[in-house]
């Protein structure tokens, strides 16, 4: 059998570094990728997709509006069946937005988990072990109840929680043993909570959201051919529509012709930009690179910028604020050094030596610029 295991949209998430323009179109954004989930399906004759929780954030607090929209497309793909757990977030109480419109409405290809329950797919000869959530945080482990016995069918379960890795989860934040699958005799256990791609065995995945909530989230669609008594294979399929991306940088004077050149390269108005910036220019590049920062916010969806570059100081203008002349000496030593390039020590291969003088200069001439005052 093949099936589609995804997790973690998010609906209704609100971006807080966003304008409310920009956060409508990342929630039109996370439409768009779950009807490509289901594009993607029937495009390949997949019948079958399983979500594995947290399909809305704050799932209490959100209009039914998102969850109408939402079963509006799982209604234009009436051959492919779905099954939905909830997780964490949209967990199962009176006031969850699955209790806002009534069961009698929802769509006929819907098969939506509201505790535990086993359900059986005759034609895959599969059996699906599925919980849902029905509070925010718990140490119990969801899948406790899975029985330990080998089927004869397919064996597959739907979770959400955190698989318990040292420094990765928290006791209270449904805690996953991590050789489950081994335990319960399982051919694959699709799971929901992580956020990124993990891989915790040949049977034990997180597929991570398909758009971002942050950076250095980076997550996919996964395709899994499943065939009894043999490992299953996994694709992943990577379905988005914004692309979050961080860099860093450490600027120069001759390094930042190539800093703009590549960022102007990398334009693009579906990317969500980070760049954190740090060094030493002279006064020309530091005005050029200002101007260059304020361009940045149009080329691309959004840029976040984290500047921590400072003016260089002339060499002249270093020697004038010294007054004791054995520094002096030592701030002529080390701008001779600089322009001979005869720099008597290691440095990471990354950092170059320069910048580590041009440091000790600005600390030198900081320090006794203050003094003057």
């Amino acid at each position: 059998m093949k099936f589609i295991h995804t997790s973690d949209w998010h609906i209704g998430n609100n971006f807080f570094n966003f304008s409310k323009e920009d956060n409508l179109k990342l929630e039109k954004a996370r439409f768009d990728v779950i009807d490509s989930i289901f594009q993607y399906a029937r495009q390949n004759s997949i019948e079958l997709i399983i979500s594995a929780g947290d399909q809305f954030d704050k799932g209490e607090y959100r209009s039914s509006i998102l969850l109408k929209k939402l079963f509006s497309i799982f209604n234009n793909y009436p051959e492919i069946k779905i099954v939905m757990i909830t997780g964490n977030h949209d967990f199962i109480s009176q006031k969850t937005i699955y209790n806002q419109i009534d069961k009698k409405e929802y769509p006929a290809n819907l098969i939506f988990i509201d505790d535990k329950q086993i359900l059986e797919f005759k034609e895959y000869n599969c059996k699906i072990y599925a919980t849902s959530l029905k509070e925010k945080n718990s140490r119990q482990n969801p899948l406790d109840w899975i029985p330990d016995d080998k089927e004869q069918n397919l064996k597959i379960v739907v979770g959400h929680g955190s698989l318990k890795i040292e420094g990765k989860y928290s006791p209270d934040d449904f805690p996953i043993d991590l050789d489950l699958a081994t335990k319960k005799n399982l051919d694959y256990l699709a799971l929901g909570h992580w956020h990124s791609f993990y891989k915790q065995d040949d049977r034990t995945y997180y597929c991570g959201v398909m758009e971002n909530l942050q950076f250095k989230e980076e997550g996919f669609i996964l395709v899994v051919d499943l065939q009894k008594d043999q490992l299953p294979e996994v694709e992943k399929v990577k379905i988005s529509f914004y692309n979050w991306d961080e860099k860093k940088y450490e600027l120069n004077d001759n390094n930042l012709e190539n800093f703009i050149l590549e960022t102007k390269n990398d334009a693009n108005e579906q990317k969500i930009k980070s760049l954190v910036i740090y060094g030493f220019l002279s006064f020309s590049n530091l005005e050029k690179l200002n101007n260059f920062l304020i361009e940045c916010q149009s080329l691309f969806f959004k840029c976040f910028i984290k500047n921590e570059v400072f003016l260089k100081p002339e060499e002249d203008e270093i020697l004038k604020v010294v007054d004791q002349s054995y520094i002096k000496d030592i701030v002529k030593k080390l701008i001779s050094m600089k322009q001979t390039k005869d720099l008597p020590f290691q440095t990471d291969e990354k950092v170059p030596k320069e910048s580590i003088v041009d440091k000790a200069l600005l600390s030198i001439y900081d320090f006794y610029k203050e003094e003057r005052k």
